[in-house]
């Protein structure tokens, strides 16, 4: 048995990273490589300095395929790599992360001793500016979730490009066509909810790759209100349409549990920009549900100009904090 692995990564002006990256894939012990390169319309050199790297590639045993697009977001970029993955089992990994040695030896072993299983995951380490390392995992209770999809729905674990490995059949059981759906950004979280969907999914608690946290990265290029608000509406909108994919019912607990959480996350932003007409919005939401707190009163309140009404409630926050 000597099953295939399909590497997926996806690139914008990314050529100083190039180097690293694949380096990183061809040091790995397992051999059975190919690689799926997607230029997402870079405006550097990426595309040709990938080409240079091919015979490199091929001394190891491994295949680069490369292809270009237009820009569309890494998104449709991992869309157009998996039109081409011939592997049996599918990694992502970004171009500005470090994938250490063992990785994809590790997580194929795992799935080739556990048929029953779709997913793997693994620990790793988030890298800061000032080269702190951050464990990904450290919660018993999250490594060894048996209901990762509904994790996942509900933003309750990560999904960082590296860090999982899937079985491509059950990915193609969702997506006959091998076409997943398309967005700018997500690719990894869709990938995983659908390989996670009524599958089995483990965890090997070891390290095995890095997420460098860099200060021109795609979550630090811009922090303004107007951005975060609609990456929560996009993401959340991601769910939504591989929900709808997947043709879960709206009347599960889960779409109503999942637009809870986005409604959440909108009304703690609104409060810190004090966006005050968009918080109402969220906050209405959320009351009808049930789902506030003595301090989103307090807020509510106070965005309203009612004072002796909003001390109330931040007296009862304190009471009960």
């Amino acid at each position: 048995m000597n099953p295939k692995v399909s590497i997926v990564v996806c690139c914008y002006n990314g050529e100083k990273y190039i180097p690293s990256c694949f380096q990183y894939i061809l040091s790995q012990t397992y051999k059975n490589i190919e690689v799926l390169f997607v230029d997402d319309g870079s405006m550097d050199e990426s595309y040709l300095l990938a080409l240079k790297w091919s015979d490199k590639f091929a001394s190891e045993g491994m295949t680069l395929c490369c292809y270009q697009q237009v820009n569309q977001g890494a998104g449709f970029a991992a869309r157009t790599a998996l039109l081409h993955a011939t592997g049996d089992y599918i990694l992502c990994f970004d171009i500005d992360d470090c994938l250490y040695p063992d990785s994809v030896e590790k997580q194929l072993l795992f799935l080739e001793a556990n048929p029953s299983f779709n997913v793997v995951r693994t620990n790793g380490y988030e890298v800061l500016v000032n080269q702190q390392k951050i464990l990904f995992v450290t919660n018993e209770k999250e490594k060894n979730a048996e209901d990762l999809f509904t994790m996942l729905v509900l933003g309750k674990t990560n999904n960082w490009a590296g860090s999982y490995m899937v079985r491509s059949s059950q990915l193609w059981r969702v997506f006959p066509d091998h076409r997943i759906l398309g967005s700018r950004y997500g690719q990894n979280l869709q990938i995983l909810l659908s390989a996670a969907y009524r599958s089995k999914c483990g965890f090997i608690d070891v390290p095995l790759m890095e997420y460098l946290r860099r200060e021109d990265s795609f979550t630090k290029r811009d922090l303004s209100f107007e951005r975060l608000y609609k990456l929560y509406n996009e993401f959340e909108g991601i769910r939504i349409d591989l929900m709808g994919h997947l043709k879960i019912p709206e009347t599960n607990r889960l779409w109503n549990e999942m637009r809870l959480h986005y409604a959440s996350l909108r009304k703690d932003l609104c409060i810190e920009y004090a966006k005050k007409d968009l918080f109402e919005r969220e906050y209405g939401f959320l009351r009808r549900n049930k789902r506030i707190s003595y301090l989103d009163s307090y807020y509510h309140y106070h965005f309203r100009g009612q004072k002796l009404r909003a001390l109330y409630y931040r007296l009862l926050h304190r009471i009960v904090s």
